[in-house]
């Protein structure tokens, strides 16, 4: 059974690379990012991309919602 992962962060480096193997292996991943250029692929793989920053309390919200939504 796939698993759902909230990445804050997602258009970091690091982010990236572990979107990549979660989606790989099967699993729901969403991205809080604030360059969504950078999680094109990522989007095209599946994964459900919330722009906005960390600090920011709505996209926050809004990212979390949609992770338990999966």
């Amino acid at each position: 059974m796939p698993k759902s992962f909230l990445m804050v962060g997602g258009s970091s480096d690091i982010a990236i690379v572990t979107a990549n193997r979660l989606l790989d292996e099967g699993n729901c991943v969403t991205l809080l990012a604030r360059d969504v250029s950078r999680v094109e692929e990522l989007a095209a793989k599946g994964a459900k991309v919330i722009e906005g920053d960390a600090l920011d309390q709505e996209a926050v919200l809004a990212a979390i919602d949609e992770a338990i939504s999966m």
